[in-house]
């Protein structure tokens, strides 16, 4: 535990699935963790779920705008 401390992820699809699980891995072991996918609300919840080291941001990484 603490192998990531003061460290910055971003996860992308992280409000499901292997997205998510890797989000709370990095938490668990310390990190801060950007949270990205396509619907805010739900990247919301998943924030409030996995605490509060978790920044939730909207974002279709296949579009450019």
């Amino acid at each position: 535990m603490g192998a990531l401390k003061d460290k910055v992820a971003i996860v992308t699809g992280a409000s499901r699935g292997v997205g998510r699980s890797i989000a709370e891995t990095f938490v668990r072991e310390g990190a801060k963790v950007v949270i990205c996918g396509r619907k805010q609300e739900t990247l919301d919840q998943v924030a409030r779920e996995i605490g509060p080291a978790v920044k939730p941001i909207a974002c279709h990484v296949g579009r450019l705008d």
